[in-house]
């Protein structure tokens, strides 16, 4: 699945003249490959425009931006002749550098041009917006009837649905139910527009109110049919209010009420095989994450338009079920990964190495860290190391990472280390390349000794201790962890996981060779949130991904490499945003070029 999708638009400014009576009529080429293709494909072309050496082409690129592979781009220039057509220049980079370059213009010399002075060209990119709008909606309800021949409370909860085209209704979202309350305060439902209706402010919504029943057959108490833009009214037009937060859209304390209309007929007694939003038979509904279980779709036949009876209405049924009361509604534009990266957040690589001796002797054509010196071909460490490593480092300007090695007795001493700097520089661990890395940690292999045991810990507390100094939101860490074995310090690991939950850190776990790697996964806790005696991480930031499965026996290993990359990468645009906003961090994106160039001069080393 792609990140985004980006628009780029290009242009060039005083492009070499190849004719001789007039100027040239320039178009440009665009191509592009991924990492593991071989060659580049056309992507486009622009139109050609006559007589310009400062060309501003009206065609648009659509492209799907993957933040986890390497999406390299070359622009190539050329003068549209009536015969023929001649070079005029090139430019090649990478869509990551593009994006994430400091100004909203990308500007670099053209190339190609021995000892000629071939222009320049300008690339504008934007992220397209496809309702990326998010609501949040806080309900509340009062003078819901008792249950149960009317003697107990209700334990009541809600179920959002959208109309179809056909006039049925789809579930797309169920709040959690309030314990015994005829005045329950539900917790904020935020979703996506396009989730809640598909972008269309009028399009019919059902809210329907129902008493949880621990067998399943939950009974309908009252709906109330509505629109997104009836439940925003209280503003004429969806434009920004006067806030400092300027991707807020409507933000307003609502309070209001609607009656909660009864059902007309027995069939709204949902039971087991009924057509209830409940039933087995249905259809399932789009994945919520916001703490709410995913239940089926319902449907129920015949259009309805939309209706909201407020309370001071001229319409009060004496047998209303109550009133659910609208407490607040806020729509937001929803703030994404790029908006971060064009803001100015650097991203900064730390990578460790597993150094124990279960690897296997590095000579050892069979050992985990056996180095191919004549073949070429590169072990799983190296594999894992430019799979990941090639991709971070487009996204770091300070160009500065620090790489270590545990497990391993290191000289003169002989004492066994935890955390070693590969450039055996204990005070300035730091490699200004992917390369560079792979050079150190050979020659480590040649002057370190394997040994044990497999701790994480130290390298964590080591990258958590950096992290809580850059706590400003222009900054977050990723500390890849390449190993061959089970953890020795698993209670250790989980704590130091959990503190830096709370940091601006994520952490990529692969694991190399055939050992067993079960207890991995209750470290990448994806459905069961780690903890340790009590404390929870505060969120999800492990990833962790076997090598094996990516490794091709067959095909060429730049392949895996890509595959690899593409799935141990996926998950970090989410865990960045994720832990901007719970911080409150909103990116801005009207930072001049010049500040966001002295602030690129001023990064420091992690």
């Amino acid at each position: 699945m792609p990140t985004s999708k980006i628009e780029m638009t290009i242009s060039c400014r005083s492009l070499m003249n190849r004719d001789i009576l007039s100027k040239s009529d320039p178009f440009c080429l665009v191509l592009m490959k991924d990492s593991w293709q071989e060659k580049f494909y056309e992507l486009g072309r622009t139109e050609t425009i006559l007589d310009s050496l400062n060309p501003e082409w009206v065609k648009k690129f659509i492209i799907d931006y993957n933040f986890e592979t390497v999406q390299k781009i070359r622009f190539e220039v050329w003068d549209q002749d009536p015969d023929d057509k001649e070079f005029l220049g090139y430019h090649e980079t990478t869509l990551a550098e593009i994006v994430s370059f400091a100004s909203r213009q990308y500007i670099r010399t053209l190339s190609g041009m021995p000892d000629k002075n071939s222009g320049t060209i300008i690339i504008v990119t934007e992220e397209l917006s496809s309702c990326k709008q998010i609501v949040q909606m806080h309900f509340a309800a009062d003078n819901l009837p008792r249950s149960i021949c009317g003697i107990f409370r209700p334990d009541p909860f809600l179920v959002i649905s959208r109309s179809n085209e056909d006039g049925t209704f789809s579930v797309v979202i169920k709040s959690e139910p309030v314990r015994s309350s005829k005045c329950p305060l539900w917790l904020p439902i935020t979703m996506r527009v396009r989730t809640l209706c598909n972008g269309d402010y009028d399009r019919t919504i059902k809210i329907d109110c129902y008493d949880s029943r621990s067998s399943g057959k939950h009974v309908l108490i009252g709906t109330s049919y509505t629109s997104l833009r009836e439940l925003c009214t209280t503003q004429s037009s969806m434009t920004a209010p006067a806030t400092s937060n300027r991707n807020v859209y409507v933000s307003l304390a609502a309070n209001k009420r609607f009656l909660l209309q009864p059902p007309k007929t027995p069939s709204h007694h949902h039971s087991s095989t009924s057509s209830s939003p409940f039933s087995s038979g249905s259809n399932r509904v789009n994945n919520n994450k916001n703490n709410f279980d995913n239940i089926a779709t319902g449907t129920e036949t015949g259009k309805r338009k939309a209706t909201i009876i407020p309370v001071n209405g001229v319409e009060q049924p004496s047998d209303s079920c109550g009133h659910l009361i609208l407490k607040e509604i806020t729509v937001t534009e929803e703030i994404t990964f790029i908006d971060y990266i064009k803001s100015g957040t650097q991203m900064h690589f730390a990578v460790a190495i597993d150094f124990t001796a279960s690897n296997g002797p590095p000579r050892d054509p069979h050992s985990l860290h056996f180095l191919d010196i004549f073949g070429g071909k590169p072990n799983p460490y190296e594999i894992a190391l430019r799979a990941v490593g090639e991709i971070i480092q487009q996204y770091d300007s300070a160009g500065m990472f620090p790489a270590f090695g545990f497990g391993a007795r290191i000289p003169p001493s002989g004492d066994v280390s935890h955390q070693f700097a590969l450039n055996g520089n204990p005070s300035h661990p730091y490699c200004s390349s992917i390369s560079e890395i792979l050079s150190h940690y050979r020659n480590c292999l040649a002057n370190v000794t394997l040994y044990g045991p497999t701790n994480f810990s130290s390298v964590i507390h080591n990258t958590t201790q950096i992290a809580t100094k850059f706590q400003d939101g222009k900054h977050y860490f990723i500390l890849l962890i390449i190993t061959d074995g089970i953890i020795s310090d698993m209670h250790q690991t989980k704590n130091a996981i959990i503190d830096a939950s709370k940091l601006p850190i994520s952490i990529i776990i692969v694991g190399v060779g055939n050992a067993d790697f079960a207890a991995m996964d209750e470290l990448d806790s994806d459905d069961i949130r780690l903890s340790v005696n009590g404390r929870y991480a505060e969120r999800d930031i492990v990833q962790f991904v076997p090598l094996n499965k990516f490794i091709s026996k067959t095909g060429p290993y730049i392949r895996s490499q890509a595959d690899l990359a593409r799935e141990v990468l996926a998950e970090i645009p989410d865990q960045m945003t994720g832990y901007m906003k719970s911080r409150g961090f909103i990116p801005n994106l009207d930072v001049s070029q010049s500040e966001n160039n002295g602030n690129n001069n001023n990064n420091n080393k992690i």
